[in-house]
């Protein structure tokens, strides 16, 4: 419940920061021709650089938001406060590092290749989004392991796992519940899909941690907080 709480909150801080700086950057004009005409408007290379942009405020926001709440998840799970505190510091760094770092260095190439490659189905959305939504996974797995102070590997893959079934579910989700919220666009176009995107990921990865990393150790027994007696 501490894991699935975190995970709710995670989406909603996610959800209302991401939306209060939605399309913060706007495309530059730049010179081109239209119809003969020498114009200055903006270009494909100019949206495409902020949309970058804006996905990077977008997934930095998600990720420092469900790095920092499964780590203190974590720490309140085992009974850790200055644990889980320092674990939720550095979920926070890690997960806004990430969420910026991964747009900025793959966005442009799969808009490349999807303006190349307009037959291209689902799949591929889904494989880009679950490249982004799958590392803040991991590191939230990791940090509330970190918290936790046991099963870090453990925890960061079930977070990985848990981030990608929330993947799928939120891109075939987004399909039926608003055709035209272009999902296979990195940053959906919609502001429902945006919700269920932030919420799947985040409560997917808090579930596979809560459900299935908290059941019991490699040894088989329960895992109590730090400090508890047997």
């Amino acid at each position: 419940m501490i894991a699935l709480l975190a995970g709710l909150v995670a989406g909603l801080a996610a959800f209302g920061l991401g939306e209060a700086v939605h399309d913060y950057y706007k495309p530059e004009n730049a010179a081109t021709t239209l119809n003969g005409n020498a114009v200055s408007m903006p270009t494909i290379h100019t949206m495409a650089v902020a949309h970058t942009r804006n996905m990077a405020i977008a997934y930095s926001i998600l990720g420092g938001c469900l790095g920092l709440c499964l780590g203190l998840a974590g720490g309140i799970a085992g009974g850790g406060t200055r644990r889980g505190a320092a674990a939720g510091a550095a979920g926070l760094v890690l997960g806004i590092l990430a969420g910026r770092q991964l747009p900025l260095a793959l966005a442009m190439r799969y808009s490349r290749y999807m303006d190349a490659h307009p037959e291209a189905d689902m799949l591929l959305p889904m494989a880009m989004h679950g490249t982004y939504w799958g590392v803040l996974g991991l590191i939230g797995g990791l940090v509330f392991g970190i918290g936790l102070g046991r099963g870090f590997l453990k925890f960061a893959l079930l977070g990985l796992a848990g981030a990608l079934a929330g993947t799928v579910l939120c891109e075939i989700a987004g399909v039926f519940l608003d055709p035209l919220a272009e999902t296979s666009d990195p940053l959906f176009a919609s502001l429902t899909p945006r919700l269920i995107a932030r919420l799947g990921v985040a409560l997917g990865a808090a579930a596979a941690i809560g459900f299935l990393g908290m059941r019991g150790d490699a040894s088989g027994e329960p895992i109590r907080p730090h400090g508890a007696r047997a």
